[in-house]
């Protein structure tokens, strides 16, 4: 934990509380995900970039989880992981990465000489759920439905691991979900 003091406008003394730990779980929880995702697009045929830097149009700087690559059509997908709060929150974070990526494109297409793309933002639910926007998506790309259940789970796991940091502590990294 970092906490970071500062004088506000009137000079009141603040701080701010910076949990590093919270992060790197967050990360832990997402990488396999992404990481399930890309050997399954492998396996349907995609060729498959990951963590890809680029600029925007408006010169912006974006990493981008996976470029997914076939038949001269692409895909840029960012699967993110979230607490779930209603059923319109999968296509609210589908609008969502749109808005960040799809300013990329054409450094993209131009890049990989592709005349389209396409911006897909893929919700998990930090629970385990797995919307039907997601599980259409995979399945419009060709991936299998025991891709889906064992993203499912991994997303699951990192939720207990960061809930079990939260109750417990860190506990020096020592415990780990298999």
């Amino acid at each position: 934990m970092i906490l970071i003091f500062f004088r506000d406008n009137q000079g009141e003394l603040r701080f701010v509380h910076l949990d590093i730990m919270d992060d790197a779980l967050r990360n832990i929880r997402h990488h396999p995900v992404r990481s399930m995702l890309v050997e399954a697009l492998k396996e349907v045929g995609f060729t498959v970039h990951q963590e890809v830097q680029g600029l925007a149009t408006q010169g912006s700087v974006r990493r981008i989880d996976i470029i997914a690559i076939k038949n001269n059509s692409a895909y840029i997908l960012d699967p993110t992981i979230r607490f779930e709060t209603h059923a319109d929150q999968p296509h609210e974070v589908d609008s969502e990465k749109k808005r960040i990526y799809e300013p990329t494109i054409p450094i993209y297409k131009d890049k990989y000489s592709l005349s389209h793309f396409d911006v897909i933002g893929l919700m998990v639910g930090a629970r385990g759920t797995i919307p039907s926007f997601f599980a259409n998506k995979c399945k419009n790309l060709g991936l299998t439905h025991s891709i889906v259940k064992e993203i499912a789970i991994s997303a699951l796991k990192g939720s207990v691991q960061i809930l079990r940091n939260h109750l417990y502590g860190n506990d020096n990294g020592n415990f780990k979900l298999s």
